[in-house]
């Protein structure tokens, strides 16, 4: 029951926190949640620890989502797995939009080592099946380590710059982003 709660108060302080910003107040969060102000601290200390509590929990699905995608798909070719592990991104992305915007807009500077550390995570599972694909002969040499980062710089330019895409399955989206990261836009010879 404890932990059902705790995850209550997470859930909806995501949803009060993208309605009103990081400052919402917790009775919001406590009414939303369906528990009394009292149950809210005790899971929470306070607002900055039940913020702290969201964004770990949410990076950690995050995460877990990529790693799951690349079990999945790990089999695959090197293009399939990519597109696992963006179509998972873009699924997060899109599941927990409105909070993820709140925060990158209020939350963390972007040099805060914690969204630091979250980005190198996420790179770090782009750049293990990139490595791969330089390995079989897919990609070329990357003396920079920049293809990771090119990759996920592309599918943030499709959710952000090409609206229509919203409307997509998350894995076709994401395979448009590997298609066009592996071959490029060149005409087809």
């Amino acid at each position: 029951m404890r932990a059902f709660a705790a995850t209550a108060i997470l859930d909806a302080a995501e949803e009060v926190f993208a309605e009103h910003g990081l400052q919402a107040g917790v009775d919001a969060i406590a009414a939303r949640a369906g528990v009394a102000v009292g149950t809210l601290y005790k899971h929470f200390a306070d607002r900055d620890a039940l913020v702290a509590a969201l964004l770990e929990a949410r990076f950690a699905e995050l995460l877990a989502g990529m790693d799951d995608a690349r079990r999945t798909a790990g089999a695959g070719s090197v293009e399939e797995e990519l597109t696992a592990v963006l179509a998972a991104t873009i699924a997060f992305t899109r599941r927990h939009g409105a909070f993820r915007r709140t925060t990158l807009q209020a939350e963390l500077p972007q040099n805060h080592p914690r969204r630091l550390a979250l980005r190198a995570s996420v790179l770090e599972r782009v750049d293990a099946v990139v490595a791969r694909g330089r390995a079989e002969g897919l990609l070329g040499p990357d003396p920079d380590n920049l293809q990771g980062a090119w990759l996920l710089g592309l599918l943030h330019s499709m959710l952000v710059l090409a609206p229509q895409s919203a409307g997509q399955p998350p894995a076709a989206v994401a395979s448009r982003v590997v298609r066009q990261f592996i071959h490029g836009a060149a005409a087809p010879r």
